[in-house]
């Protein structure tokens, strides 16, 4: 008889970074002997990527009445209340940037733990924490899960210094990798499904470079974005897309990872570059597998959302960060690689030099990423299976 695991995350919002987590979070669970039932936003996109039932939630947007209306309360409860295991996880979830988080998700945790299941914390994101109330739940309500790993060492590091020490089972707080790396012994299958969500879409150049941005600049800018100010940023990137161009000969393919905001600032970069008629971007509709394949198919990237990085180290791709958030910070660390600036350099007029730099060293860099790509699986996989196997 299969066992039962829900899985949730910030699923089927338009982030095919969090769809990859998920894709790979049903990858570690195998369905011969799970049923796999997922919390979203898109029913019938999670079911296409493997899930077995799924139940309407809806994170990442906010409180309203419209977002309320996507969350089916009772069929959450009902899910968690039937589940054997629950699983939280992973991305960016473990933070107290909003009153409404880590309450919803130790809620649900509750609920599992007094229907006798076990709870799973698998390749989060941790931070930040930075109240007495976040900090407190974290130290209350965790302990009880069965597993706690975290996607960068910085996470488990955080959570330790606010008292959570492990688990009660003894376990760590340990440090995994994203999940996304877990499709790594799948990637043949991986491309080609996503070769087949880019069929009919308008062909692109047959050499280019993938490109990535934030469609609002910073991370933390998320909840103000309406407000922010992109004339100056966007030069910058058009600054840094031509001397790309220039430099190698090569077009750039923006690949957008969050509709629609990061496909709406094509036309201001655009419009700001010399060499506007070299920057193109990959037709939408396409799903994490179809990303996954538009980044494997690039000679580098030059990214921006954390996960164009992952997925060029997935895929052993070289890329060249622009560091949005202190997560991207914390990915160049774990792979081991210097080529990166700060947006602080970019709107200063430096990432040129830096990225010339990295162009000279790409020949390394491929056979490096991918090292690191197999290295990050096995310990995805390891860490996971005290609740997995």
């Amino acid at each position: 008889m299969k066992r039962r695991v829900t899985i949730v995350g910030s699923y089927g919002t338009g982030n095919v970074g969090d769809d990859a987590i998920l894709l790979a979070m049903l990858e570690l669970f195998d369905p011969a002997r799970w049923e796999r039932t997922v919390l979203t936003a898109d029913a019938a996109g999670s079911l296409a990527l493997g899930a077995d039932r799924v139940v309407g939630q809806h994170l990442s947007a906010g409180v309203s009445l419209q977002i309320a209306r996507e969350f089916d309360f009772l069929g959450i409860a009902k899910a968690v209340a039937r589940t054997d295991l629950l699983v939280i996880g992973g991305g960016a979830l473990l933070h107290d940037l909003r009153p409404y988080n880590l309450p919803y998700f130790f809620s649900l945790h509750g609920l599992a733990k007094a229907a006798g299941a076990q709870v799973a914390y698998l390749c989060l994101g941790a931070g930040p924490l930075r109240t007495p109330v976040g900090k407190a739940l974290v130290r209350r309500v965790m302990p009880s899960a069965a597993c706690i790993t975290l996607r960068d060492a910085e996470g488990a590091q955080l959570l330790r210094s606010v008292g959570l020490r492990g688990t009660g089972r003894g376990a760590e707080c340990v440090e995994a990798a994203d999940a996304v790396f877990a499709l790594r012994s799948r990637l043949p299958a991986i491309l080609q499904t996503g070769a087949q969500q880019l069929e009919g879409s308008p062909a692109l150049p047959e050499r280019y470079v993938a490109a990535t941005v934030c469609g609002w600049w910073r991370s933390d800018d998320y909840w103000r974005r309406q407000q922010v100010d992109l004339d100056g940023p966007m030069a910058a990137m058009a600054r840094l897309y031509d001397h790309v161009v220039e430099r190698t000969g090569l077009d750039v393919v923006l690949v957008p990872t969050v509709e629609p905001h990061d496909r709406e600032v094509l036309a201001p970069i655009r419009a700001k570059m010399r060499h506007g008629e070299r920057l193109h971007a990959a037709a939408p509709g396409y799903g994490p597998q179809g990303a996954i394949a538009l980044v494997a198919g690039a000679e580098f990237v030059v990214g921006m959302r954390l996960h164009s990085m992952i997925f060029a180290t997935l895929t052993g791709r070289p890329f060249f960060a622009l560091s949005y958030d202190p997560k991207v910070d914390h990915f160049l660390r774990m792979v081991g690689s210097r080529h990166g600036v700060s947006l602080e350099i970019l709107l200063a007029g430096g990432a040129e030099a830096a990225f010339d730099e990295f162009h000279a060293a790409l020949t390394p860099l491929a056979a490096q990423m991918a090292a690191r790509a197999d290295a990050f699986e096995a310990r995805v996989r390891q860490t996971a299976a005290v609740v997995t196997a």
